[in-house]
Order: structure tokens, then C-alpha cells, then sequence
């Protein structure tokens, strides 16, 4: 039988994992919905635009969104601060992942953006 590769492992992990979480967690219809809860104020620093990241402007206000999970890096409530690289909260429907994870699903980075398929199988 021929062996699949560790990116099918990681792949199976991250698509059933929220799936697995739901089912346990008592509120299951919270985690099905992303409501806006805010907004922060932008603070400028030293920002890195190395994987095409947007950098926070100081004054702007940015959108905060509540989620389920937050898959790697991307936090959808927190940002604009030294912590998070000086960037902005991401929105409910991006999925951001560090080169680690792009390698380990034999993703080129250079793509900047990949659709993502979500399956409850």
C-alpha cells in the first residue's frame, strides 16, 4: 500500500478538527456564526510586508470579527500592536498560515492567495 504524504496528515487534521471541536463544545451554534464585535484603533510600527501583509494606519479604525477558530496566525480580534506584527485583525473568511504550514501542505507561497475548501467529512 503506498504511503500518502505528511501534507495529506495536516490536510485530514486542519478540515476535521473544527468538525471534532464543534461537536464537543456545549454551544455548538455559537461556533457556526462571526459576528462583528468591534473595532480597534490602528497603531503604525514596524510592520513586516514580507507574505504581502497589510500594514495597520495610525487613527484607522479596524472591523474586529469574533470566530470559532483561529487556524496558525490569523487572529480575527486582535491586531495593530507589536505582537501582531503591526497588522490589522483579519476577516472572518481568511485563513492565514505561516510558511510552515504552506510547506507542510505543498502550497509555493508565491501564490500569496489559495482557495480553501472546508468539508465536514
Amino acid at each position: 500500500m503506498a504511503t500518502r504524504p505528511a501534507s495529506y496528515a495536516l490536510l485530514l487534521v486542519l478540515t476535521t478538527l473544527p468538525l471534532a471541536l464543534a461537536t464537543s463544545f456545549p454551544h455548538r451554534a455559537l461556533l457556526q456564526t462571526c459576528q462583528p464585535s468591534g473595532t480597534i484603533a490602528g497603531e503604525s510600527g514596524s510592520c513586516s510586508t514580507e507574505n504581502d501583509s497589510e500594514c495597520c494606519e495610525d487613527g484607522q479604525r479596524y472591523r474586529t470579527t469574533a470566530t470559532a477558530t483561529v487556524v496558525d496566525e490569523c487572529d480575527s480580534k486582535h491586531g495593530c500592536d507589536e505582537e501582531h506584527n503591526f497588522e490589522p485583525p483579519c476577516a472572518n473568511n481568511i485563513v492565514d498560515g505561516s510558511p510552515a504550514v504552506w510547506k507542510a501542505l505543498g502550497l509555493d507561497t508565491d501564490d500569496g492567495v489559495v482557495p480553501v475548501t472546508w468539508s465536514d467529512t
